[in-house]
């Protein structure tokens, strides 16, 4: 506003408060307390003087007088002193439009008197106290802003961010609310990413020029991060976005959300113009520099385009007279309006239930008793509901506004006039959750001028050098033979390999750094410190230990660690002895349930094999017995023959015996193509093939089996060699546990480990009752060599890390490994906590691991070349009949489709007999076959007699068999009963 403006603003206002009012309306002074720094101060006194006009115009029983009242915010003493000269004009409330903080500091001293604050801008969900009666807050809590803000990461896909904020009580209760929403949605199972966030709050000081932000961007600027929220007021965001700018963290990659507090007022974001002509061009107000273009805020939502709204601003705009420019009047300004006219209507209708004659505000003064009509003006607030230009209000038991709280989402871009606020989505709390937010305008312009989203995260170290500590333990870390140096060139080994490879992929560099002490490190537990690597780790003497650091629950109580880039454990060794003899060695490849089941499936087998051969219609004995039941020719059909051995039955000839016949088919077996497959078939499980089985049935049987024993056979041979090989060794002790097992007074091996080393922790803190003994009786050997020492004089069990002892044992054929490993631990590089570094530095391993690297360097630097014939010591190798049930499957599998080609064998026969003879029904004809089958079973097995008893039953019953098939065809087709006993169907 222009200085001839000003001087006529304060004219009209003074004359409104000097006019002497009608005797007739009752007076009500307001006090409005306005920063004397606020960048709306003239549109705020503009809008309380159009307001009480309107008031003062249209009311019959009320006058206000506004009294307005400069403060200095940076000076607490101010602030109070200005507040007390303002209650020495008898205000019946007061109207303030700052932030939470001074708001706070005024409502202790108004409502301690009894005095009505009404608050236009206060967000913080904390402010409302018991001390604090009488305030009301018109603008939407904090709460909503911070699920704002979730809602906008989300959409983005941005998690990983760091929240700058001031250290007052309106930027600690944001922060606070904003934190325990991502911890909520980070703690759900379903959640799909978790969220980083780092907290950094900065000294709130009066003086912006002494404001510190040294130590909060240095750390900002380690962390790799690309998101950052500025939570403060908006008096210190300018002084915060221009430090940060100055580093570099206001470039295209990244990303800033500024809160409502400052993008409701972006011209706390000016700067002032380098030159004066500049500066007296743009009337002193200055300007937005062009890298703030791309800055993401909230407001408040008003809806600026209703009938109202335009009304307000147009009336308001000719009400100043030209004062005030288009860009000055905005939703921060209607809100104090509306503030103003509810006050009106309030007091209105306080005035009507008024019963005193007059106001006494001897009691509102600082220090005074109390304004006696301050709760009685305050609930008329409480009651009632004021519909303005910038929506409904109406308060609930908390005093805050119970208005459906909505927010614009905008983007700091230039329209051609300069840097603006613009509207690209909406908030609004009344909307069902994943539906509050919605992105209108895709046409967005983020830092930079990037007209695509960032990706929120780092995806390189560019510029940065890493310190990394590391030590000489090979085959991890090694230096180069004549190398005294800690360059980089002279280091090789498994880690160095993995510092190279990432340093080319995430773009960074680095250098080695050795501790004094070349150890990984303990806890001094009476100082408090670590030793070696990792304290030079958490004393922030290096970046990261590039070694095989173990990880335990103690070490992480201190340090973090990447994801593990390869697997070690805890192993014990010991020295082979001399050779112990078995008499049985031979039984040991299998377990003993082993044996039994393979015992019980040749008995099975031999049972089952028989019993097909002979229900199979199309098997060598199946065919000849068969023959031999239904027709035995010297007794049933010898007496019908003539003296020249035919036989006439008064039908027609037949020379040829039907026994005699099948026993002719089964000896003269051709090479046909179902032959030849069971000759390639038998030679694939190195059998001969000789056609033994003739029916499908039989010869799927076998071949399950000989495949069975060709497997059997072979896993027997490999474990046999593999447990003559252990006994060579000659170690008694077959696992770890066994060392305890030794009686107490005759303990011939001993055993020990590093007592002060990481893997004696892990024993003795570990469930198993087992490994807390073997630690707690085990031999301290101080070190690696002591250990190894005391395993070659023998006798001597020495545990171990599993991959030190592997590298340094490969080479010692006398030394062997017991058991398994006793514990399997992931092997890391260690970090300080919260480093910035560690999710780009997880990603790369768990790429590496994938592609095989680690396993690639293991093999390259960890194994070494070595004749000897290794093995572990154990009795695991025994193959029990759970290892080897696979097999009997398969085994049960071959038996099952065996059955289903007899069924079809004997259906298929019955068919065959059926077409021969249709006097009698299929079923008929199967039934027969079936009891003819069973008989010569029952026959084989439980015949009691000899050979000739045998086979004369066998005739009989034959006989008698054959007379009662004739009878079923009612002895009419003779032609019949003679294919009965000649022609019996047979494969060819």
């Amino acid at each position: 506003m222009a200085p001839a403006g000003r001087i006529l603003l304060v004219l009209i206002v003074t004359a409104v408060v000097v006019l002497e009012p009608r005797e007739a309306l009752t007076q009500y002074n307001i006090g409005i307390m306005i920063n004397r720094a606020d960048n709306y101060l003239d549109s705020f006194k503009t809008a309380v003087l159009y307001a009480t006009d309107r008031i003062n115009n249209q009311s019959t029983s009320i006058r206000i007088n506004p009294y307005f009242q400069l403060y200095n915010p940076q000076s607490v003493y101010h602030s109070v002193i200005s507040s007390c000269e303002l209650l020495e004009n008898n205000i019946s409330l007061v109207i303030s439009p700052d932030n939470s903080d001074i708001v706070g500091l005024q409502a202790d001293i108004f409502n301690r008197i009894n005095v009505p604050l009404i608050s236009t801008s206060a967000t913080d969900p904390n402010l409302k106290t018991g001390d604090r009666s009488e305030l009301l807050m018109m603008a939407p809590s904090d709460e909503y802003q911070a699920v704002v803000i979730l809602d906008i990461l989300t959409y983005y896909g941005w998690t990983d961010l760091s929240i700058i904020a001031s250290d007052s009580n309106y930027g600690i209760h944001g922060v606070t609310k904003l934190q325990q929403l991502l911890s909520e949605i980070t703690a759900k199972d379903d959640i799909v990413e978790e969220f980083d966030v780092d907290v950094h709050f900065f000294n709130a000081v009066e003086d912006i020029d002494r404001l510190d932000l040294a130590d909060i961007l240095k750390n900002v600027e380690r962390s790799l991060e690309r998101v950052f929220v500025l939570h403060c007021e908006d008096r210190y965001a300018r002084a915060v976005l221009q430090k940060a700018q100055k580093i570099g963290l206001l470039e295209g990659t990244f990303v800033w959300i500024v809160t409502e507090g400052i993008s409701s007022a972006p011209n706390s974001l000016l700067m002032d113009h380098p030159d004066p002509p500049a500066r007296k061009a743009k009337r002193s107000k200055g300007y937005h520099p062009a890298w703030m273009g791309g800055l993401l805020g909230l407001s408040i939502y008003i809806n600026t385009t209703t009938p109202q709204y335009k009304e307000f601003k147009s009336n308001l705009m000719k009400f100043a007279n030209g004062f005030l420019e288009d860009a000055d009047i905005n939703t921060v300004t209607a809100i104090m309006y509306d503030a103003v006219m509810m006050t009106g209507t309030v007091l209105e209708n306080h005035d009507s239930d008024r019963v005193e004659s007059e106001m006494d505000h001897s009691g509102g003064r600082c220090g005074g008793s109390g304004f006696n009509e301050g709760h009685t003006i305050f609930d008329h607030f409480t009651n009632s509901t004021y519909k303005g230009v910038t929506g409904t209000y109406s308060f609930n038991a908390e005093d805050q506004t119970t208005k459906v709280a909505s927010y614009n989402v905008l983007n700091f871009v230039d329209d051609g006039t300069g840097l603006h606020f613009n509207k690209i989505g909406s908030w609004s709390s009344d909307k069902i959750v994943g539906k509050r937010l919605e992105i209108t305008n895709r046409d967005q312009t983020f830092l930079g001028g990037m007209k695509s989203s960032p990706l929120g995260l780092a995806n390189n170290l560019e510029g940065q050098v890493l310190k990394i500590g590391i030590m000489e333990v090979p085959p991890f870390a090694m230096k180069k033979h004549g190398c005294t140096s800690n360059a980089i060139e002279c280091w090789i080994g498994i880690c160095p390999e993995i510092l190279h490879k990432m340093a080319r992929d995430l773009n960074f560099s680095y250098q080695f750094i050795q501790p004094k002490e070349k150890v990984y490190g303990s806890l001094n537990e009476a100082t408090g410190t670590w030793s070696g690597l990792i304290g030079d780790l958490i004393n922030n003497k290096i970046d990261m230990i590039a070694m095989d650091v173990t990880v335990s629950s103690e070490r992480r109580g201190w340090i973090a660690f990447t994801y593990s880039y390869i697997d070690t454990g805890i192993s014990v060794v010991m020295k082979g002895e001399s050779k112990t003899n078995n008499t049985f060695f031979f039984l040991t490849p299998f377990a003993i349930t082993t044996w039994f089941a393979i015992l019980i499936a040749i008995v099975a087998i031999a049972i089952l094999q028989n019993v097909f051969s002979k229900l199979s219609p199309f098997d060598k004995h199946g065919i000849v017995s068969h023959a031999q039941l239904i027709c035995k020719c010297d007794d049933c059909v010898g007496p019908m023959m003539d003296g020249e051995g035919k036989m006439k039955l008064g039908i027609e000839e037949v020379e040829v015996c039907l026994v005699e016949a099948a026993e002719e088919e089964v000896s003269s077996e051709k090479m046909s193509v179902y032959n030849a497959l069971w000759v390639v078939g038998s030679g694939f499980v190195g059998q001969g093939g000789e056609p033994l089985p003739r029916s499908p049935s039989g010869r799927t049987i076998l071949l399950t089996w000989w495949f069975f024993v060709l497997l059997i056979v072979n896993m027997y041979t490999a474990n046999l060699t593999a447990f003559m090989t252990l006994d060579k060794q000659g170690v008694p002790i077959k696992r770890a546990v066994d060392l305890l097992n030794q009686p107490p007074d005759n303990t011939v091996y001993k055993w020990g480990m590093i007592r002060d080393g990481v893997d004696a922790t892990l024993l003795k803190n570990h469930v198993r009752q087992q490994y807390q003994k073997l630690e707690e009786h085990s031999i301290d050997v101080g070190n690696f060599s002591s250990g190894m020492q005391l395993v070659q004089e023998g006798k001597f069990a020495y545990i171990e890390d599993s991959l030190w002892l592997e590298y340094n044992t490969s080479s010692s054929c006398d030394i062997f490994t017991v058991g398994e490993r006793l514990l399997t631990i992931p092997t890391a590089f260690g970090l300080p906590n919260n480093s910035p570094h560690a999710r780009l530095l997880n990603k790369q391993i768990l790429q590496y691991r994938e592609e095989g690297f680690f396993t690639k360097l293991w093999d390259t630097w960890g194994k070494k070349d070595t004749m000897c014939d290794r093995g572990g010591v154990g009795d695991e190798a025994q193959l029990s009949f759970y290892t080897l049930k696979g097999i009997f499957y398969f085994l049960v599998l071959g038996l099952i489709i065996s059955f289903v080609f007899l069924v079809v064998e004997l259906v298929v026969a019955a068919a065959r007999d059926r077409a021969a003879s249709t006097k009698t029904t299929f079923w008929t004809k199967l039934k027969n076959r079936l009891a003819l089958k069973l008989r010569d079973i029952r026959l084989e097995w439980c015949s009691c007699g000899g050979k000739k008893r045998r086979s004369s039953t066998r005739r009989r019953s034959s006989a008698r068999r054959w007379t009662q098939m004739r009878r079923e065809d009612d002895r009419s087709d003779h032609n019949d009963a003679i294919t009965h006993c000649y022609l019996e169907p047979s494969i060819k």
